[in-house]
């Protein structure tokens, strides 16, 4: 058996020697992380409850954001289905209106919030007081004086102003104070740049509004001394831009006059443009929205033709005032104005006009729709003079001959009334000298078929406009003045454009123009009281819904 010794012995229990001498380290190593422990997770759970608590703020503000977006988005919505008119708390909604809020709630919560809109009618004329609706309202209806701007070439801007005087004291007793534009974000006056200046008037004065840029000429003036000089019915003011912020915007404006010396006539804002101010809340979120409808169709009636595809001129045609088009020009005429080639990326859509003059003979104020003439209306059952009334052709195929068997008779139509073809609308040519002629008075006839008007025979005359989706053949004889003004408009086909004597106004659509040699085409200003959308009763100007909606502020409260 093998002994050990003592220095063996010492050794194999040197260790449990090493180990007796380390107790009490290990627990002291435990009171430091549980005194650790003990500082660091009160602050954990401190920080995780303050980063669940802000989760679920920012959850909640994130849903009511939605919610109260949601909210504009149904105001706007509301305004351009036409759905604003029927709000009634306060009061009836009146377009004229730039005093009162109209609040509504939405019928259905968002994000288990409840959203509240109000929407109001914007006053932009900054040197001019909003007028009382009954005001407004006058002015509009008086037809006195009327304003447009609108953007003719890059960079360059006008505003055109008609006036109508009622008789000779008012043509010269008509003074101007004031010509206004508002110019959105990102847009800017170019000084001296106005052909007003250029006319010795004094430069224009230029501030910040409303986010964007006010310009705003002060004169002492007769009207028929504005450009272009010698006009008592027509002033045209036109001035360059630009634009700093480098995004692709529309230029939306809003332009105004004041003047006096004619009763009903005293001030004027742009027909074309409407302004409101959206306000949705969902609990503690507000969003503050203003948006511009702008209808642009103004354009048709600064340009003598307009054509988002071809014009052909045929040999001998004379115009006389721009011509805008996006496709080619085949000119073998003579144009007497501006040849324009920028992008018209404002052309109607089919549907809303459809819609817009729809509604004009089937929604009130009529208390039914308008009646159905049925496939043919024979003057012979009128005496010259009379007025046509008002019809909606939808029966059966929808087409309508107009015809006249009796004796030579002109008939008119409706002033402010609209003549509804679903189908095709023909003026038949009668034989011998049982003509007629139909006085347009301010009416418009839309048709969604074609439109065909024969060469002989058949006569025209006054203010109003012809619209067709499709095809229209124009050669009537035209039994017109200068002072009248007629649009005629294809939406979808061509305007094929003959007519017999001199046309006074505009015609728009894949236009080929053939006119007789002894007539022209002379672009004229258009009068106030026109009914398409954006321009006349019913339109963007007394508080209608088309045209092209743009959101130029949003602010989050």
């Amino acid at each position: 058996m093998k002994k050990f010794t003592m220095f063996e012995k010492k050794g194999k229990h040197a260790p449990r020697i090493g180990l007796k001498g380390e107790r009490g380290y290990v627990y002291i190593l435990v009171l430091v992380f549980l005194l650790v422990g003990a500082l660091m997770i009160p602050v954990l759970l401190g920080y995780m409850g303050t980063g669940l608590t802000s989760g679920q703020i920012f959850e909640r503000r994130t849903n009511e954001l939605y919610a109260a977006d949601a909210g504009v988005d149904d105001a706007i919505w509301q305004i351009t289905s036409g759905k604003v008119s029927e709000l009634s708390n306060p009061v009836v909604y009146d377009p004229y209106d730039y005093t009162n809020e109209w609040p509504y709630v939405l019928t259905e919560e968002l994000n288990d919030q409840t959203v509240s809109v109000t929407v109001s009618n914007n006053w932009i004329p900054t040197n001019l007081a909003a007028p009382s609706p009954s005001e407004a309202r006058e002015v509009i209806d008086a037809r006195k004086l009327m304003i447009n701007g609108t953007k003719t070439q890059t960079s360059e801007y006008r505003i055109r102003i008609s006036f109508v005087p009622a008789n000779e004291e008012e043509r010269d007793s008509m003074h101007v104070t004031s010509i206004g534009v508002w110019l959105p974000s990102g847009y800017h006056y170019l000084e001296e740049s106005s052909n007003l200046e250029y006319l010795g008037y004094s430069a224009p004065y230029v501030d910040k509004y409303a986010g964007g840029e006010v310009v705003i000429w002060y004169l002492s003036s007769r009207f028929g001394d504005l450009p272009p000089a010698g006009s008592t019915e027509t002033a045209i003011i036109e001035f360059e831009y630009f634009e700093d912020l480098g995004i692709e915007r529309p230029l939306e404006t809003i332009s105004w006059i004041t003047a006096g010396g004619v009763p009903n006539a005293e001030f004027a804002w742009d027909n074309d443009t409407k302004v409101y101010s959206i306000k949705s809340t969902a609990s503690d979120t507000t969003v503050d929205s203003v948006v511009y409808i702008n209808s642009r169709y103004s354009a048709f009636m600064d340009n003598a033709i307009t054509s988002p595809g071809d014009v052909s001129l045929a040999p001998g045609t004379y115009v006389e005032g721009n011509v805008q088009y996006n496709g080619e020009l085949d000119d073998k005429g003579d144009i007497a104005g501006n040849i324009i080639t920028d992008e018209i990326d404002w052309w109607p859509e089919t549907e809303e006009w459809k819609k817009f003059f729809l509604d004009q003979v089937t929604s009130p104020p009529q208390p039914e729709p308008t009646p159905d003439p049925g496939y043919e209306i024979d003057l012979i059952d009128y005496a010259d003079g009379d007025t046509l009334e008002p019809f909606y052709r939808r029966d059966g195929t929808g087409d309508l001959s107009i015809d006249n068997t009796g004796d030579p008779i002109t008939i008119k139509l409706e002033s402010g009334k609209v003549y509804y073809v679903t189908g095709d609308l023909r003026f038949r040519q009668p034989g011998g000298g049982q003509e007629y002629v139909i006085d347009m008075n301010f009416g418009t006839i839309f048709v969604e078929g074609s439109i065909d008007f024969p060469p002989q025979h058949v006569g025209l005359m006054g203010t109003g406009c012809i619209i067709a989706i499709r095809d229209i053949n124009f050669q009537p004889e035209m039994v017109a003045e200068p002072n009248n003004y007629i649009l005629v408009c294809s939406l979808e086909g061509f305007t094929w454009f003959k007519p017999q004597g001199d046309f006074y106004g505009s015609i728009a659509g894949l236009a080929y123009c053939d006119l007789n040699p002894t007539g022209q085409l002379i672009w004229t200003p258009a009068p106030g009281g026109l009914i398409i959308p954006g321009f006349g009763p019913g339109s963007g100007n007394s508080g209608g819904s088309f045209g092209n909606l743009t959101k130029y502020t949003w602010k989050i409260d």
